[in-house]
């Protein structure tokens, strides 16, 4: 990686004028400045176009589309089909990066890589009245490991990076998977390049938790999916069984 080398950063949003503010300033307080911000509207029926508008005046970085409401795997697929970047990022409208996110992860990019990403902080908030509190903290801290990736996914990308050249063989982002698309997406790219991923163990960029309905991106499924774990069930189902599938059928052929 080099100074010349350009990111695009993709960042779907569908009627998040409420939050999206705070991830946009993480993107623009970067240190490494070499970036594009790809905004993509997936419809939004609130003032979206015009805080994106405002941002646009200030910083010419900053690109944005408007598509009909597909979803957000679409809508990351119609930010890729525009990127001009070497690299693409991702980054959601309720979570935020640190300051040095891109410096450290890029930094970390050899030729022989196609994916790097780091520790992140897990915050859990409750809206009490008029405000939020902070009620749970943890540490997103996984070490790679390709075997794991049958049981479920453990790297979050809004905390990883990864070249664009791989989408040729990986493919895009599934738009049919109505949960768990990260997981597929991940799943194909380590399938395909078992032994070019790295984790670097900084914590880097801060994944945002809501007990309060669609006050997150996650929050309408998360609680199922993490009971699920705690009880140590991992039933096979739905967009589960189909991601499984495609694993393991990815891994019966020989390598090429």
């Amino acid at each position: 990686m080099i100074k010349s080398d350009l990111v695009s950063i993709i960042m779907p949003t569908y009627n998040r004028q409420h939050v999206i503010c705070e991830a946009i300033e993480s993107v623009l307080a970067q240190t490494y400045d070499n970036f594009e911000l790809i905004i993509i509207d997936d419809g939004s029926t609130d003032n979206t176009k015009k805080t994106i508008s405002d941002y646009q005046k200030n910083d010419r970085r900053i690109k944005y589309l408007t598509i009909s409401h597909s979803g957000a795997p679409a809508a990351r697929n119609a930010g890729i089909d525009i990127a001009k970047g070497k690299y693409i990022a991702y980054l959601d409208t309720d979570n935020v990066w640190y300051s040095n996110y891109l410096e450290v992860i890029l930094g970390n990019f050899s030729s022989a890589l196609v994916l790097v990403y780091s520790a992140q902080n897990l915050v859990l908030t409750k809206t009490l009245k008029d405000h939020k509190k902070i009620i749970g903290r943890s540490i997103r801290r996984e070490e790679y490991n390709p075997s794991k990736i049958i049981n479920g996914n453990y790297i979050d990308l809004n905390s990883g990076i990864h070249t664009k050249s791989i989408i040729n063989k990986v493919g895009i982002w599934d738009s049919s998977l109505k949960k768990m698309s990260d997981w597929d997406f991940l799943a194909r790219i380590i399938s395909h390049y078992p032994y070019n991923i790295k984790f670097i163990d900084f914590v880097l960029s801060e994944y945002r938790y809501s007990l309060n309905e669609n006050e997150t991106i996650t929050s309408s499924y998360v609680s199922s999916e993490a009971i699920l774990r705690k009880f140590g069930i991992t039933q096979s189902w739905g967009d589960r069984l189909i991601i499984q599938n495609r694993i393991k059928k990815i891994l019966s052929k020989p390598c090429s």
